[in-house]
């Protein structure tokens, strides 16, 4: 999972400075209830442990499109990096990367694969800049 940590923090680096990335449903509301138990110390289910990872897929997805969308204009990269947008996405993006990771040792293999596919998502994207 150590490693997983350092895929993740390196992808969202990159997909600040170059906005990019791949694959599912981003929702705030979700986000803020799953963040919501994180900050309460609440334990999770493996159906939040999904959630979370789903959402990492989906702002995965969000940048990707981001990236299409503004090219290489670095003006609008510059702007939407400042962007509340990109700053709430990237708090969650790390925030439940940490999280994920120093819980691993409780999510179950289903998880740990749909985790370990996205962090390979994460890997080709950032190999291809």
């Amino acid at each position: 999972m150590k490693k997983i940590i350092r895929i993740l923090f390196i992808g969202a680096g990159i997909f600040i400075l170059s906005a990019c990335s791949g694959g599912g449903s981003y929702s705030p509301e979700k986000c803020a209830q799953l963040q919501e138990k994180v900050d309460g110390k609440q334990e999770l289910t493996e159906d939040d442990y999904s959630e979370m990872i789903n959402q990492l897929e989906g702002i995965v997805k969000i940048l990707k499109e981001k990236d299409k969308e503004i090219g290489d204009d670095k003006e609008k990269k510059n702007e939407f990096s400042k962007s509340k947008e990109a700053k709430e996405l990237v708090g969650y993006f790390f925030g439940f990367g940490f999280y994920l990771d120093g819980h691993g040792d409780q999510l179950s293999n289903s998880n740990k694969r749909k985790l370990n596919k996205i962090i390979e998502e994460y890997k080709d994207e950032t190999n291809k800049d």
